[in-house]
């Protein structure tokens, strides 16, 4: 945009007109410099992106982790409640074979 109004400017002069000129120079910068400014911001944009897509990733990789180890330990839970009831089946067993009178060597 600035180049343009650069060009506009120049050609009401007629200075562009003149080769020796500082502002045919000039406009030939700015139409280098200026797309090398945008690419640098769309470079920053790119990398802050990333750096949001990276971190939202390990925020779910996180979540799944701790989603793995809840079902784990809710498994092992449920395990550890069979085994809890096994052993208070024999211990109750144990103790009806002590009523009947039988006594334990």
């Amino acid at each position: 945009m600035f180049t343009t109004l650069l060009y506009v400017y120049a050609t009401s002069f007629d200075i562009i007109a003149q080769p020796s000129g500082i502002l045919p120079f000039l406009l030939f910068q700015f139409s280098i410099i200026s797309p090398h400014f945008n690419l640098k911001e769309e470079r920053k944009k790119k990398k802050e992106e990333k750096k949001e897509e990276e971190k939202e990733e390990k925020e779910e990789e996180e979540k799944e982790e701790k989603e793995e180890e809840e079902e784990e330990e809710e498994e092992k839970h449920a395990e550890g409640g069979k085994k809890k009831k096994r052993k208070e089946g024999r211990k109750e067993g144990r103790k009806e074979g002590r009523k009947d009178g039988e006594e334990r060597d």
